[in-house]
């Protein structure tokens, strides 16, 4: 734990020495980025590893002759190959001795593998010949070379090692002898290098902001207009815009929908979002901001703020798309009933209604098989997919259409029709004869 602005990785980079810092905070990202590695502007490599309990994944790293190389494994694959010289050229360091690879004798490779090894071999470049490695001791293979051949830009040494079980492995391992470094992904480097817990924390901000003032906005000119108000109205000349403005002041102004889409958000910032095993009978209660152990210890929040960001953007904001969308598609009686309406209904329920509502339902499954069942049943997991499938059902098949209407009912007056385009109230086919 550390306190204050410094992160561990600029304690670590101020000793000289320091190398690597090995961690597993980011992971990959929920499967985002496979290789989440960078070298920090002090020259700090940051090497994330991905998550034990859900990747079973590991890492074996080695120092020969000063030099650091490691690799990251699936559990249960051999036999397992760890090239140490030449030094992989993406992770070359200005701490380390890398002159020394120039004046090598040999390929030096660590091979595992719980059956014997039938072979070990390597070939350099666009070679078509496998060469024989020679067994020194334990999991130590080398073969000799002559890096004079290699000393300009990057080269690729493949490797391939068989069991006696059948079981083959091989790697390509890009290598340089003069410096050249191979560039990290920018997804890596931009989240590595940045400070991702304040970086999410303002976005999670940002979207609760833009959630509860949008809607708050349009019940709000709703109940302006409504009073004879003129000058509050939203109206635009852009039409796409006007069509989605309707659509979210029907939500604004229907108070199950209204206070679930506008409130839920500001929930999510202050009250619990659930409780589960954080490890081994340890229950702690999860915020945005921390974590609350029931003994009383607190961890600081981190990656709550990315969770809280992700559900907001991939899920809340387009419930509440589709819900005004459901809604909205309730002032076109004609047009629903029409036999295209409801072909193209069942494609836009399949495209974007269902993948919404399977993503929180994963969601659910997830926390439950992380942190114990107990966690896939609070307001942050299971509450957001149960309330949302009753309010589609409500949008789409219960609410009373007059309530609709009352609820978009300023959109409906066709004396604003001067403000907008001239063909907005015509392509919109609303009809005006119904009583809002």
């Amino acid at each position: 734990m550390t306190q204050g602005s410094q992160h561990v990785r600029d304690i670590i980079g101020q000793d000289k020495k320091a190398m690597v810092y090995l961690c597993g905070h980011l992971h990959q990202l929920g499967g985002a980025i496979t290789r989440m590695y960078t070298r920090q502007q002090n020259g700090l490599l940051e090497l994330e590893l991905a998550d034990w309990k859900l990747s079973r994944m590991f890492r074996l790293a080695a120092y020969d002759h000063g030099l650091f190389s490691f690799v990251d494994i699936t559990h249960g694959h051999w036999p397992i190959i760890l090239v140490t010289n030449p030094k992989h050229a993406q992770f070359l360091s200005p701490k380390e001795p890398v002159k020394s690879m120039l004046h090598s004798s040999h390929i030096r490779i660590l091979v595992f593998s719980p059956s014997h090894l039938s072979e070990v071999s390597i070939k350099l470049d666009s070679e078509t010949q496998w060469k024989t490695c020679r067994h020194v001791a334990g999991p130590l293979y080398v073969h000799s070379w002559d890096p004079s051949l290699y000393n300009e830009d990057i080269h690729t040494l493949h490797v391939r090692a068989v069991d006696q079980s059948g079981r083959e492995s091989s790697v390509s391992h890009p290598f340089s002898l003069d410096g050249t470094r191979i560039p990290f992904p920018f997804l890596s480097r931009l989240l590595l290098m940045t400070n991702v817990t304040v970086f999410f924390q303002l976005c999670f901000g940002l979207l609760i902001l833009a959630c509860v003032v949008l809607l708050c906005y349009l019940r709000s000119t709703s109940y302006y207009v409504s009073n004879g108000s003129q000058t509050w109205h939203p109206i635009t000349r852009i039409n796409f815009i006007n069509i989605w403005l309707r659509k979210l002041t029907l939500v604004a102004n229907i108070d199950s929908f209204f206070y679930f889409l506008a409130l839920f958000p500001v929930y999510l910032a202050i009250g619990p979002w659930t409780l589960g095993y954080v490890i081994d009978n340890d229950i702690a209660v999860f915020f945005s901001w921390g974590t609350v152990f029931l003994d009383g210890r607190f961890l600081p929040g981190a990656l709550t703020y990315t969770y809280g960001f992700f559900y907001l953007m991939l899920y809340h904001g387009p419930m509440i798309l589709v819900l005004s969308h459901e809604l909205d598609r309730r002032l076109h009686p004609k047009i629903v009933r029409s036999k295209k309406a409801t072909g193209l209904r069942w494609v836009y329920i399949s495209l974007f209604v269902l993948p919404l509502f399977i993503l929180q339902a994963s969601t659910v499954h997830s926390m439950a098989l992380s942190y114990g069942v107990i966690s896939g049943l609070g307001p942050f997991v299971l509450w957001p997919l149960l309330v949302c499938v009753w309010l589609f059902f409500v949008a789409s098949k219960t609410i009373p259409e007059n309530r609709i209407r009352r609820a978009g009912a300023m959109w409906l007056n066709p004396k604003f029709k001067r403000r907008a385009s001239a063909s907005y109230f015509e392509d919109q086919k609303l009809d005006l004869t119904r009583e809002a």
